[in-house]
């Protein structure tokens, strides 16, 4: 429906009471409210597979909050969190306390606020457990500490012990936190431009030179500076250094980047561009964006998921078309399922897209069990700021711009 409104006139500004024009502006001001209640275009959106978080079935790009001051949105296999004006949120399944709701039974079917804080500042979800960091002042400047909750099986909460958590638990003491990313029973982090990881250390994923056992607490692959950001995958990694793209982890189906299939036992440098500003890393596949806009795809092809146009590998990072406003790129590293993981969502001048198997709808293009080798917009919409992929689902946020009105009266 096209919106209407009644033409008042001027409004006075004098205060003499003209009760008419005041009637008319409060009936505009109610239809504004209205319609921008049936017309959404700000807030959280979901679509795809619903269990455990929604609902049952399968739902098409769906708004199901139109405030505007939802901020990220990280979804695992099942569960799902948000910040929303520095207040935690969850929903899913609370199997193994991942939801942080102080139980482990049940769902929580729409998004609930985590206890009380509102200092969160990031946030990201895992196969089963979960992971944020707050920003709290203190004194004289912000303090950046790290929390987790959920399944402690292979230590992937890095708490230094196996004991599952219904409620989010301060990771050690540091307090320079800058980044995280939760995967499969594992997670990396950047504190003090440092790379760190913990968890399961199988297929050499932790980067710590290992496969066996696992990584009790956050540690340091070699003390070396200059990380800006790291992405979990399914059993791999990659991360960002001084604008430079590393890898480390299962190298098959060439998840690394590094043109062949061999294992990498710590973090390796990928090519030689230093341009590199953020990625996303999934189930044997990964993307990146460059400085310039650019995306870059590569690893396992199958379902079309690299949106190359084909189902084929991809052994190095290869450049998805020629277009320069990439803005957002999420794998999902979080699910095992056949038909839950094999999709890539992105944002792109605002406008959400996917690309991948379609099997429950998270490509949203209302056709069920297809798949799409190219990247696919989702919806109409523009403005979307961030986008998460779960297990045969997705989340995004759109935002309005903030704009600054000035009045003048003569």
């Amino acid at each position: 429906m096209a919106q209407q409104v009644i033409n008042i006139g001027t409004v006075p500004d004098d205060n003499t009471g003209d009760l008419v024009r005041d009637a008319f502006s409060k009936a505009n001001d109610n239809y504004n409210e209205l319609y921008a209640a049936l017309n959404p275009t700000t807030g959280l959106y979901k679509w795809g597979l619903g269990d455990y978080w929604a609902g049952t079935g399968v739902s098409p790009l769906t708004n199901i909050d139109s405030d505007n001051d939802w901020d990220m949105v990280a979804l695992g296999d099942i569960h799902g969190l948000s910040i929303k004006a520095g207040k935690l949120y969850s929903w899913g399944l609370n199997l193994s306390g991942r939801t942080g709701q102080n139980t482990t039974s049940g769902n929580t079917p729409i998004p609930t606020q985590v206890e009380s804080e509102t200092d969160w500042w990031k946030i990201s979800a895992g196969s089963d457990f979960s992971l944020g960091i707050r920003k709290t002042w203190n004194t004289d400047h912000y303090d950046y500490t790290l929390w987790s909750w959920g399944e402690g099986g292979q230590y992937a909460t890095g708490l230094g012990a196996i004991t599952d958590k219904t409620t989010p638990n301060q990771v050690g003491i540091a307090t320079d936190w800058e980044w995280i990313s939760a995967g499969m029973l594992w997670s990396c982090g950047v504190a003090g431009g440092k790379l760190y990881t913990w968890g399961a250390n199988t297929s050499y994923k932790t980067g710590q030179n290992t496969s066996t056992g696992s990584t009790t607490t956050p540690t340091s692959y070699d003390d070396s500076t200059g990380w800006t950001k790291c992405y979990a995958g399914y059993n791999f990694g990659i991360g960002i250094k001084s604008g430079q793209l590393w890898s480390w982890g299962e190298s098959g189906l060439y998840a690394t980047g590094q043109g062949d299939t061999t294992d990498l036992l710590v973090p390796t440098q990928v090519g030689a561009a230093i341009n590199w500003a953020s990625g996303n890393a999934g189930y044997g596949h990964a993307g990146a964006i460059n400085t310039s806009g650019e995306l870059y795809m590569w690893g396992a092809g199958g379902y079309g998921r690299l949106g190359t146009g084909s189902s084929s590998n991809v052994t190095s990072p290869t450049q998805i078309g020629a277009d320069t406003d990439w803005e957002n790129i999420n794998c999902n590293g979080n699910s095992a399922t056949t038909g839950t993981y094999e999709f890539t969502f992105a944002i792109k001048g605002g406008k959400l897209y996917a690309t991948g198997i379609d099997t429950y709808g998270q490509c949203g293009q209302g056709v069920i069990g297809t798949s799409y080798t190219t990247f696919q917009q989702i919806g109409t919409g523009t403005n979307y700021i961030n986008v998460g992929a779960g297990g045969g689902f997705g989340m995004a946020i759109r935002q309005t711009p903030t704009t600054t009105t000035t009045t003048t009266t003569v």
